[in-house]
């Protein structure tokens, strides 16, 4: 059994040089004939997206489909509404801000790293100021970037951004309870199609802003359960949350259809096509 939960090696064209990208397949050529000869040999194979599955069948396009799942990471819904519900936990940045009438928060919960649309996110963080926008963005997560972001933040004093630490899921959870949207934010050479920030985006019934390519953006359109922006395209990025800001309607019509969504991305109902899976694939196999 094939668990394919990134998309490698495309992943490694983040780490070239512009002017080297043209040659990721040739330069990881031994890394493609490594998955092509993986997925050849495997009886049942499992991807956590739409879009992952289309690289399987482009590889192995006679592959049968009955030995193929597509399980979404997703997430205990219960436990993290309940964990919404409890009293309040929330890191010391957010104890000592208050949320003023009609201010919308806009949450980013992920990792600090080059994958990531930070700089768009950044740079927003500014134009939402000049333009008198009423959001403010809470950043949340670590990594190589971390300094980067609270530096920036400092030096320009941003009053529209935040950055709130690396909070427990837990206190994520509380800290979901108060914001009215969820961001996804990746730069454009990103493999990611369906992040798992997404599934406790639409537990706490958030409407997300999102720059990705494939699951996540068209379960967007279809559902009417958030927006897409250019990724790395900071103007972009402003217009759509400045759209949600100016709109409480359609706010709270794509914070429904987000809150409805997550049961169908509950761990009880996507680690049960595992096991399905599972004894299709042993039924069949010799």
């Amino acid at each position: 059994m094939l668990d394919m939960l990134d998309k490698w090696p495309e992943l490694f064209n983040i780490i070239l040089p512009k002017p080297f990208k043209p040659f990721g397949k040739l330069l990881f050529k031994p890394w493609y004939d490594a998955r092509r000869k993986l997925f050849q040999k495997a009886h049942g194979i499992i991807t956590v997206s739409n879009s992952y599955m289309d690289v399987v069948q482009g590889i192995i396009p006679k592959f049968p489909v009955e030995n193929s799942e597509i399980v979404y990471f997703g997430t205990d819904v219960v436990k993290q509404r309940a964990e919404m519900k409890a009293s309040p936990i929330l890191p010391s940045p957010l104890q000592n801000i208050i949320k003023e009438k009609g201010e919308l928060w806009a949450i980013y919960a992920s990792t600090l790293g080059s994958n990531y649309d930070l700089d768009t996110l950044l740079d927003a963080a500014k134009l939402l100021k000049d333009r008198e926008v009423n959001v403010k963005i809470l950043i949340a997560g670590i990594g190589p970037l971390q300094d980067y972001v609270v530096s920036f933040i400092n030096e320009n004093k941003l009053t529209q951004a935040v950055y709130i630490g690396n909070p427990s899921s837990e206190m994520l959870s509380s800290i979901f309870s108060y914001c009215d949207i969820g961001l996804s934010m990746y730069t454009k050479d990103s493999s990611v199609t369906m992040p798992v920030k997404a599934f406790h985006y639409f537990a706490a019934g958030l409407p997300i802003i999102n720059s990705l390519v494939g699951d996540l953006s068209s379960l967007l359109l279809s559902y009417n359960a958030g927006l897409n922006y250019e990724a790395e395209d900071s103007e972009s990025l402003v217009n759509a949350l400045h759209l949600l800001a100016s709109d409480q309607k359609k706010r709270e019509i794509m914070a429904k259809n987000s809150y409805d969504l997550a049961s169908d991305f509950d761990t009880k109902i996507q680690y049960e096509k595992v096991a399905e899976l599972v004894e299709r694939v042993a039924r069949k196999t010799p």
